[in-house]
């Protein structure tokens, strides 16, 4: 059956008005039978026009069902729930008539659309979702928009109805405007022996020495024996069983916390026969308030005198050696500065490096770098996360002072290089290193890389280090070869080195095999007579150990052998940082007072020790340089970088530099007050609360001055950083007197760091909050009632049997074929006949005109 529908039926009655006025017409005058078809042709034209304005449609009534069958695919639903869901859709496919159009969506944090509604559709391949969300709206929206047009349209939602994301409650009313049907099929196993934990509560802030009280929130659906451990950093703390009634509870725990710091608190629930294992713990933060703490990271495994005068001066110390330095910022908030005693950057990893840079950037918190042969430009800092945050840099290759550096890299190509299985190869981490080289170095610096197996070329030919991007480019072509030979390679580097006119001539040559007996002596001695030193690099078991530690030792350079190959770049960037070791002055100086700085405030800096030496550097443009050498070289400088505070002392703290140092008397006063000017500092007036639903973090922030009166009108922006070291920045909006409130995403299990910065001071506020699991594993009871929703508002209903997905009844489909173009085109049609109508009369009376006087003429 078929109809006619319009967009715009109000728009008929304006038919009305030329039919009158075509009536008005043919009774008032006399109208030529000519006048009378051109009236009909107006009329006509007008009256096409209103119809197509009322937008016609031919609506035919189709017959055919299509089904989509959505399914969840999601951790909250049990594995059982999940496989009879499977079950389900697999028997409703084998069932569906060939007149049936059937398609297939799964979902879990996402919608993915496994077959689109069609006859005869093949049973699909269940991928693996996102299952750690579940967003029922996404699929819903999916399967509207995948129906074919002009079908009558059904839905079939197989899940548990619990939703992390969106709200299907409003997909609804969106189905229904489509003509769709949502039935569900309930996936309502309930795990009859669960016990959870729903969160653990903590107090924001405590004093050290008073005891508090950790609460644990439980839930259970049976009564249980658990046993319960409590971690702090990791450590367990308390170790207890404990009953657990069905219904919520709360188990209290004592605590007390002697020292100040950043403490993370992890709780773990077991009972024997758990269901889900995933919700069985939680962790929070508490921030003990006291004396200041500082991290002192020693350089070379070597402990200064450092933390013992600090310690004197009232500062909490806690001492590590440079490859424990945590590499996460969680870690680092613990202490309010970070003090790095003669510590090589080459020794951290890029984690260790990027966590403290957020740190001091994003957390506040408070870098004091102190000097040495190991630490700026000899330690590695050019082109790293450290050169960035201190207010020094350590790349002074530019000044005429110092000594231009020419490097020769003769890297083994041979093809025990290769890769072996699907490991990486010891050449490209070899390359790896090379280029990390080649980016420490300066402008002024040459740097040069030979490959050899039985054969040698120059990868890059002894060129300016200006040159980057080519040099790179060309580490990059070399390739695997054949055998091993050495000397060849070795010989040629010299040579090259010989001619160049730089004062410092280093080169490294790695190797992983035996190369062929040659004059190595005497090559290596003719380098060292023209001030070529050369260091060797032996990778392997299979490697000439004996070789490269000669060519080394002969050499004036460094032995290196490692049978780990992914500590090539690292002896690289250890070799390439000592050579810049002509930043290093050995002269005595008496330090002279620069700019203005808080730090050195109360002290008498007109008579200052002598030291004996210090790292060059050169000074950042917003650096206050606080103390100078006898050059102008920066002794101490600071500045603020981003929210936090960094200090460089480019000199040591040891008796090699510093032995008069070590007899002054307001030595103590000096570091002391240098490490608390880097302290970070916190923001008293604000108490925030942080809580955590579904995929979202609220923070709740409460802004008093200790005159108990509200602070208004403050712009508060939180940087939040995720378990990935994702980042957010939003901005909290006021709700109250003193009150303000923002959101961010928790997209991810884990940890999240937040830094809270009020706009009149940019003095920062840290917490935390903490995902312990996935929302999926929150909810265990399916939410029967959203089910019931969805099927109620659309006419649906619940079913049992696949069969009943193609029996019970649904609204016909139709199809809608739009007319109003074809009319348009009659409308064209009757304009131009009227055109014609109108200009063809004359034409054809002249021409009967012509050819009548034609005719006479002839005649």
């Amino acid at each position: 059956m078929s109809v006619v529908e319009f967009a715009r039926p109000w728009a008929l009655a304006l038919i009305v008005a030329p039919l009158l006025l075509a009536a008005a017409a043919l009774r008032l005058g006399r109208l030529t039978s000519r006048r009378r078809r051109l009236l009909f042709l107006r009329t006509a034209t007008i009256i096409l026009l209103i119809l197509a304005l009322a937008g016609p449609r031919l609506v035919v009534a189709r017959q055919g069902l299509a089904v989509v069958f959505v399914t969840d695919l999601s951790a909250s639903v049990p594995e059982t729930g999940r496989e009879r869901a499977k079950q389900f859709v697999t028997e409703a496919l084998r069932r569906a008539s060939p007149g049936h159009q059937v398609g297939v969506i799964a979902f879990g944090a996402r919608p993915h659309l496994l077959v689109a509604p069609r006859q005869s559709a093949p049973i699909p391949t269940w991928p693996r979702v996102e299952s750690g969300q579940t967003d029922i709206a996404a699929a819903l929206k999916l399967a509207i928009g995948a129906f074919p047009a002009g079908t009558a349209k059904r839905i079939v939602l197989l899940s548990d109805g619990n939703e992390t994301r969106g709200r299907a409650a409003e997909v609804a009313a969106l189905a229904q405007a489509a003509g769709a049907e949502i039935s569900a099929v309930p996936l309502a196993d309930v795990p009859p022996r669960e016990v959870l934990v729903e969160d653990l509560l903590l107090p924001e802030r405590v004093q050290p020495g008073s005891t508090f009280t950790v609460r644990v929130a439980v839930r259970s659906l049976r009564q249980a024996t658990a046993r319960l451990l409590l971690l702090r950093d990791g450590a367990v703390v308390e170790e207890q069983m404990v009953q657990v009634r069905p219904g919520r509870s709360v188990i209290e725990v004592p605590q007390k916390l002697e020292h100040r710091g950043f403490y993370r608190y992890q709780v773990r629930l077991a009972t024997g026969e758990d269901t889900l294992r995933e919700n069985n713990e939680a962790a929070s933060y508490t921030v003990v308030e006291g004396p200041p703490s500082v991290l002192y990271v020693a350089g070379q495994n070597q402990q200064g005198p450092l933390p013992e005068i600090l310690r004197k001066q009232g500062l909490m110390v806690e001492a590590l050696a440079a490859h424990n330095l945590p590499s996460s910022v969680r870690h680092l908030m613990g202490y309010q500065a970070v003090l790095l005693d003669n510590v090589s950057a080459t020794g951290l990893t890029p984690d260790q490096l990027d966590a403290m840079r957020s740190y001091v950037r994003d957390f506040g918190g408070g870098l004091v770098a102190v000097g040495g042969d190991r630490s700026y430009g000899p330690g590695g800092y050019q082109r790293t996360a450290l050169d960035e945050v201190l207010p020094v840099s350590s790349d002074v290759r530019t000044r005429a002072d110092l000594p231009s550096l020419a490097m020769a890299l003769v890297i083994d190509a041979s093809g025990s290089m290769g890769a072996v299985g699907g490991e990486i190869s010891k050449l490209e981490l070899a390359k790896e290193a090379a280029r990390s080289a080649v980016e420490m170095l300066s402008n002024q610096d040459s740097v040069g890389v030979i490959a050899f197996d039985d054969q040698f070329a120059w990868a890059v030919p002894l060129s300016s280090a200006q040159q980057r991007e080519s040099i790179i480019q060309g580490i990059g072509r070399i390739r695997v070869g054949g055998g091993t030979n050495m000397y060849p390679p070795l010989e040629a580097a010299v040579q090259a080195l010989r001619r160049t006119p730089a004062k410092v001539k280093h080169i490294i040559a790695l190797s992983d095999g035996l190369t062929p007996p040659a004059p190595f002596r005497q090559l290596v001695n003719s380098a060292i007579a023209e001030g070529i030193t050369i260091s060797g690099v032996a990778v392997g078991r299979d490697a000439d150990q004996v070789l490269m530690r000669d060519i080394a030792q002969w050499g004036s350079g460094r032995y290196y052998f490692t049978r780990d190959v992914f500590s090539i770049p690292q002896i690289f960037a250890l070799e390439t940082s000592l050579a810049f070791r002509t930043a290093i002055v050995e002269e005595p100086f008496r330090p002279a007072a620069g700019d203005p700085y808080e730090g050195l405030r109360g002290l008498d800096l007109r008579e200052l020790p002598v030291l004996q030496g210090y790292v060059a550097t050169t000074a950042k443009a917003a650096a206050r340089t606080a103390l100078l050498t006898r050059r102008r070289d920066p002794l101490l400088a600071a500045w603020n970088y981003g929210l936090g505070r960094s200090v460089a002392f480019t000199s040591d703290a040891v008796p090699r530099w510093a032995a008069d140092w070590m007899r002054w008397p307001q030595l103590g006063q000096f570091w002391g007050q240098v490490v608390r000017w880097a302290l970070r500092e916190e923001d008293e007036r604000l108490s925030v609360h942080v809580s955590t639903r579904d995929d979202r973090g609220v923070l709740l922030v409460e802004a008093i001055e200790r005159t108990g009166e509200p602070v208004n009108f403050l712009t508060l922006t939180a940087q939040i950083t995720g378990p990935q070291a994702e980042k957010e920045r939003t901005t909290l909006r006021q709700v109250g007197p003193g009150r303000y409130e923002g959101t961010f995403a928790t997209p991810s299990v884990g940890t999240y760091l937040i830094s809270l910065v009020p706009s009149d001071r940019k003095v920062p506020v840290v917490t935390g909050a903490v995902v312990p699991y996935s929302p999926e594993f929150r909810t265990v009871e399916p939410n029967l009632a959203l089910l019931q929703h969805l099927t109620t508002a659309t006419g649906g209903t619940f079913f049992r049997d696949p069969q009943q997905a193609f029996q019970r009844r649904v609204a016909r489909g139709t199809a809608e074929v739009e007319i109003w173009p074809w009319i348009l085109l009659m409308v064209l049609a009757l304009f131009f006949g009227e055109v014609l109508a109108r200009r063809l009369p004359p034409f054809i009376a002249a021409y009967r005109e012509w050819r009548r006087l034609r005719e006479e003429g002839t005649a």
